[in-house]
């Protein structure tokens, strides 16, 4: 496992160059752990700004909801019919406590030491080998200005080709209020 970080590593260092042109031009950074813990929903990205690597689409809930939580657990559940609701913290915590404990999540700390991007990857225990890599954003300033899809505090995350290098998904985060 060791010698696949690295790789994965180095694979996306020339990510990084895309990444830091489009932090000059758009306000947000590569997130940290603790501004990824938490609960979040998931909010519709714009049909233009998909990647559009992966056919047909991995999880095409429009309504999905996330708990990073500190000691590197991940649990997501789905509604598939809209409408979503709206959940708060303490409903989605409730919600939560039902869902097995299978995802796994790891942030990784070369995006402090090197200026890499902000990287975590996610496992699962239910399935052998399982690796996501995923660059995480934290969007600081909303964009674009005309008509915010992003707003301050949202995270944006990009599933990263561990071949390439290059965005296959991409997930528009918003963190849940705290009623």
């Amino acid at each position: 496992m060791p010698r696949l970080l690295t790789l994965l590593l180095v694979t996306i260092s020339f990510l990084c160059s895309t990444l830091q042109a489009l932090a000059q031009e758009y306000p947000y950074h590569p997130a940290n752990k603790d501004e990824i813990v938490g609960f979040w929903r998931l909010i519709p990205v714009a049909e233009y700004r998909k990647p559009h690597q992966i056919t047909p689409d991995p999880w095409p809930s429009m309504c999905q909801w996330f708990a990073y939580y500190d000691d590197g657990s991940l649990k997501t559940i789905e509604k598939l019919r809209e409408p979503c609701g709206n959940l708060s913290n303490a409903s989605l915590s409730e919600a939560m406590k039902n869902t097995p404990a299978i995802i796994s999540w790891k942030h990784s700390a070369a995006a402090k030491l090197t200026q890499q991007p902000s990287l975590i990857s996610v496992t699962r225990s239910d399935v052998k080998n399982y690796l996501e890599l995923w660059d995480v954003l934290y969007v600081t300033e909303a964009f674009p200005k005309e008509k915010p899809e992003f707003l301050p505090g949202d995270l944006i995350l990009n599933l990263v080709d561990m071949k390439t290098g290059k965005a296959l998904y991409i997930r528009h985060l918003r963190r849940l209020n705290t009623e």
